[in-house]
């Protein structure tokens, strides 16, 4: 399976070695070629400096053959643009975009680009976290 993630962050790093270990053929983008160093030495895939809105950066990363793509900067649109070139422009099977508004992450939702609202989550832990304590139904 290869998979491309758009964003070397804290996120997006932890991904790319997580599916590594997993097996999956990974290749990284990110604008900051100093990004890579999150993924330490023993990661084996690809490092491409680049934009995820460029096609020809994309098309390097070997997006005509992913299996999933994974937009996962700190950027809503950035993030939703590039997860929306991946679906509609060469037609990833997967494509998921890392999504800090509800709002946003609801429309995108609609048009079969599947995000990770990160803000949603957030939330939900913690009415669960503070329902667990209460001594109240």
């Amino acid at each position: 399976m290869k998979a491309i993630i758009v964003g070397c962050g804290r996120l997006g790093s932890l991904v790319a070695l997580s599916l590594q270990e997993r097996g999956y053929e990974v290749c990284v983008v990110d604008k900051d070629g100093d990004a890579f160093s999150r993924l330490g030495k023993g990661f084996s895939g690809e490092t491409i400096v680049g934009s995820g809105l460029d096609e020809t950066v994309l098309q390097s990363a070997g997006i005509r053959e992913a299996d999933i793509f994974m937009a996962l900067t700190g950027n809503d649109n950035y993030n939703i643009m590039s997860a929306q070139i991946a679906k509609a422009c060469f037609s990833v099977p997967r494509s998921i975009a890392r999504v800090d508004d509800p709002v946003k992450a609801g429309i995108f939702k609609e048009v079969g680009i599947e995000t990770i609202c990160l803000t949603s989550i957030g939330l939900n832990l913690i009415i669960e976290m503070i329902s667990a304590g209460s001594t109240t139904p």
